[in-house]
């Protein structure tokens, strides 16, 4: 079966029976041992240049489905998501939406070019924008003015990882619309479309439009209390002062700074006053 599917070729000179690239990262116990470019590595700034130190970093491994699942999370993470009353009823407004983000991680993990060692999918937040960089180009025939008009016939790089991962549920169900569905998406949201860029990588930028973007002053612990909340829902003065080392006084300044800029609100009193997202 495997043989059928190619994901196992016979060696044509031992006659015995190996793993082809395809099976091994569908299937592969440590796909990455053989393949080391196949990983994902995903890192969330605080800022719109990448210039101070990231907030986290994960450099995922595992099976092909497992490193899409995994990025997944990594963005379900850190989307902001507010939330406006209309009538007796909430209305959740997430920063960016979560399936179009999925959607640009699947293709850039199925369409990359996996012969250019040493390179990675890379996954990208800053705090105004997400950038997903998949290796290579766009193959020969396709240029990017015709794939943003939609007047390209979807053609994988690697179709045999393209024909395995379609067999899959909740991977690959929209062939040849995935481009159509996140520009979509986006303006479902209100928000600018996806932007698509190439020269030795190809990557799709989702810009935010300003939403939940913070005041320029912040210092780089406030920025971590507040990805601290968005990941915890809350947190008190204590527990900031742990994160970050500072003195009670300090971190008690901090934290009351950012509830007066409406970052943050404040609940209880005393010891028992903790801080939320408003």
């Amino acid at each position: 079966m495997l043989i059928g599917l190619k994901a196992v070729a016979e060696d044509p000179q031992t006659g015995e029976a190996r793993p082809t690239h395809a099976g091994l990262l569908m299937f592969g116990y440590d796909p990455q041992l053989y393949l080391p470019q196949s990983e994902v590595v995903c890192i969330k700034y605080a800022d719109t240049q990448g210039i101070r130190t990231y907030i986290d970093r994960k450099n995922f491994v595992g099976t092909m489905p497992e490193l899409i699942d995994k990025a997944s999370s990594f963005l379900r993470q850190y989307i902001r998501v507010g939330a406006t009353i209309r009538g007796f009823y909430r209305e959740d407004e997430p920063e960016y939406p979560y399936e179009a983000l999925r959607e640009a991680v699947v293709n850039a993990v199925i369409h990359r070019d996996y012969a250019r060692s040493g390179e990675t999918v890379r996954v990208f937040l800053y705090s105004d924008r997400v950038e997903i960089r998949s290796p290579g180009a766009l193959l020969p025939g396709v240029s990017l003015n015709d794939l943003v008009a939609l007047r390209v016939t979807s053609v994988p790089r690697n179709p045999v990882l393209a024909g395995l991962l379609r067999d899959l549920p909740g991977y690959m169900e929209r062939i040849g619309s995935g481009i159509r569905f996140m520009l979509r998406e986006m303006e479902a949201l209100g928000l600018p479309p996806p932007e698509f860029s190439e020269h030795f990588d190809f990557v799709v930028t989702f810009r935010n439009g300003g939403k939940g973007m913070e005041p320029e002053g912040l210092n780089e612990r406030q920025l971590k209390a507040l990805e601290m909340v968005r990941v915890a829902g809350s947190i008190s003065t204590s527990e900031y002062c742990v994160a970050t080392g500072v003195s009670p006084s300090t971190g008690l300044r901090d934290l009351t700074e950012l509830a007066a800029h409406g970052l943050l609100v404040a609940r209880g009193k005393r010891r028992a006053k903790r801080f939320y997202l408003p």
